[in-house]
């Protein structure tokens, strides 16, 4: 059982898009990513260190060591200093031709420095590093991690691996160094910044970078599928609530992926079943699998490693696009819409204007998850029957005048509040109490309690000559002397308008002997 000293630290991880910083980070990203790419450590993705490896041979017989190292919180661990540093080395090399240098640095501090977030109703900025949801993150750190490269390898006295390759804060290597020479690569590196440190492995067998397990063999470098021990390969069950395409279209690209990363025939066979028995844990059915995996035979690991880009014309670009919530019954109403989609066609008023049939596009339902898991704690419900508990700010000016009892003596009978009422409260008809003279004034709001309250002391502070203004600034009044208090919850504007009158008459609060002047006021 886990005990709260057994809980990491969290990591906040926010999401930029609705950030003033977002464009500017978007555009920083672009004059960022081709200096990335000319890094010499530079990898893509798992596709291109695959590509790396398997023109990788060894060619003597000299004993090799395989090792890995990776940066602990590299994008909370940087300095905004020494990233900015990096920054000017790289475009002072190559510098971009449509902006100058000083610009570009000014907006990277703008991103860096105005990052901040709410949580549990406190802000905080972030001091070091960058948000880890912003545009730019991945291509900043990756300079701030080449420029770092460059001086260790610079000033490493020692003799250095002979292939270092690295994918953002995952780095890793092949050399013909002693194990002692790399641990004293490793130590240099561990110790040469304050805030940046590396964890280490080393092996003459095998290593895992990213989601490849690369092992030695003869004259050459082998691949095979890496899992990380937390994967629990839960896939989409196949009796979810998703389209049936949607279901069938997941067992080839796992498949596919299975080829690209194995080099031998006989782990990829190992590797497709063990893969098979997950979907098949998750109710796939056998013949969907088999079709998966009668395609992916016919394809080569060669093929599989260089796959042909796409024609960016689409064809269904120009076709309207009819959106619903997906649910097993709106299918019978996808296959109508497409049987009957001829009507249209055949009518020479519609033809023109549906040329072809709409794509049907499906966005997801809401799902348990939407269900508990929000961006931001919820506020707890007021306790029964207190009025005002919950409050717009903590300047709301309708609080202090909120009247908490329950129970008030109207002329003409007594009235128990059965409701929870906040000031924030919506729809409700409320009433206003004159503590000195002991009369009431009744009206309805569609806003906010504390929105049309505000109204009532505005006119009152400025004499107008409305039933509440006259009344409170009548001899022997003041606004001192007002509260306010919910009566009821009503759904509609139709409802509250009928509410508000029969109240106004069933507790008798039109003039003399209350405040309101009409039923329509």
């Amino acid at each position: 059982m886990t005990t709260p000293t057994d809980i990491p630290p969290g990591r906040p991880i926010v999401s930029a898009c609705p950030c003033p910083t977002e464009r500017i980070s978007d555009l920083l990203d672009l004059i960022f990513q081709p200096l990335v790419q000319k890094l010499p450590t530079y990898v893509k993705d798992t596709n291109h260190a695959l590509n790396i490896f398997k023109d990788y041979t060894i060619s003597d017989s000299q004993p090799r060591l395989l090792f890995t190292m990776d940066v602990s919180s590299l994008y909370t661990s940087i300095p905004h200093s020494d990233d900015l540093k990096a920054v000017r080395f790289f475009l002072d090399k190559n510098p971009p031709t449509d902006i100058e240098v000083d610009t570009v640095l000014r907006l990277t501090s703008l991103v860096l420095n105005l990052n901040s977030f709410e949580f549990n109703g406190k802000f905080y900025q972030q001091v070091s590093g960058v948000a880890i949801g912003t545009k730019m993150g991945p291509s900043y750190a990756c300079l701030f991690m080449g420029y770092l490269e460059k001086q260790i390898m610079d000033s490493f006295p020692g003799p250095k691996p002979e292939v270092f390759l690295r994918y953002i804060d995952d780095i890793v290597g092949i050399t013909v160094l002693s194990e002692s020479e790399l641990t004293n690569f490793f130590d240099f590196s561990n110790n040469f910044h304050p805030q940046i440190k590396f964890t280490s492995t080393v092996s003459p067998t095998d290593v895992s970078f990213l989601d490849i397990h690369i092992y030695a063999t003869p004259f050459c470098l082998s691949t095979s599928v890496h899992y990380k021990d937390t994967d629990s390969h839960c896939y989409l069950r196949y009796s979810s609530s998703h389209p049936i395409p949607c279901k069938n279209s997941i067992p080839f690209p796992q498949l596919l992926r299975l080829r690209r990363l194995c080099t031998q025939d006989s782990t990829f066979k190992v590797k497709v079943t063990e893969l098979i028995n997950f979907f098949r844990a998750r109710n796939y059915p056998d013949h969907i699998l088999r079709t998966a995996f009668n395609k992916v035979n016919t394809v080569s690991r060669s093929r599989a490693l260089n796959p042909t880009t796409r024609n960016n014309q689409d064809k269904t670009t120009d076709r309207p696009k009819l959106i619903l919530t997906y649910h097993p019954h709106n299918q019978q109403l996808a296959n109508s819409i497409k049987a009957q989609f001829n009507i249209l066609q055949q009518d020479p008023l519609t033809r023109h204007a549906f040329p072809h049939p709409p794509l049907i596009v499906y966005r997801r339902d809401r799902n348990i998850r939407d269900r508990l898991i929000h961006s931001r704690f919820r506020q707890s419900p007021p306790p029964p029957n207190l009025l005002g508990y919950v409050s717009m700010s903590r300047n709301c000016l309708t609080c202090p005048y909120i009247n908490r009892t329950t129970n008030f003596h109207f002329p003409l009978r007594e009235w128990t509040s059965r409701g929870s009422f906040t000031c924030i409260s919506r729809n409700i008809i409320y009433a206003i109490h004159c503590r000195n003279c002991n009369m009431f004034y009744i009206g309805q709001t569609g806003r906010r309690l504390a929105d049309r309250f505000r109204e009532h002391l505005r006119d009152t502070s400025q004499q107008k000559h409305v039933p509440v203004s006259d009344h409170f600034n009548s001899t022997g009044h003041s606004q001192s002397d007002m509260s306010v208090f919910a009566l009821r919850h009503c759904s509609d504007t139709h409802t509250r308008t009928i509410m508000e009158r029969k109240l106004i008459v069933d507790l008798g609060t039109l003039k003399p002997r209350g405040i309101n002047i009409s039923l329509h006021i």
